[in-house]
C-alpha cells in the first residue's frame, strides 16, 4: 500500500513508487557496413531478418512496467 505523505513523514506502509511516462518515442538509427558485411559473409536475407525481428521486438514483451500494446515499433 502507498499513504499519501510527503517525504520523511511516509509511514512504514509505503512499499515503493511508480513513476511512468506518459508518451514517449525512442528513434535510433544503423547501417550495415557492406565491407565488414562481405568479409563476414553477412547476407542481404540476414538484414531482412534483421528487420523483421525489430518489427516484433515488443510482442510477448509485457510487464507492470510495459502493460501490453503499449509498446510498438512504428516504422523500419
Amino acid at each position: 500500500s502507498v499513504n499519501s505523505e510527503p517525504g520523511k513523514d511516509k509511514g512504514s506502509d509505503t512499499m515503493g513508487m511508480k513513476h511512468r511516462v506518459d508518451f514517449g518515442v525512442y528513434v535510433f538509427y544503423g547501417s550495415i557496413n557492406t565491407q565488414l558485411a562481405e568479409k563476414t559473409g553477412f547476407t542481404n536475407e540476414d538484414a531482412e531478418k534483421i528487420k523483421n525481428a525489430l518489427v516484433t521486438l515488443f510482442e510477448n514483451d509485457a510487464s507492470a512496467a510495459r502493460p501490453e500494446g503499449s509498446i510498438e515499433v512504428h516504422k523500419v
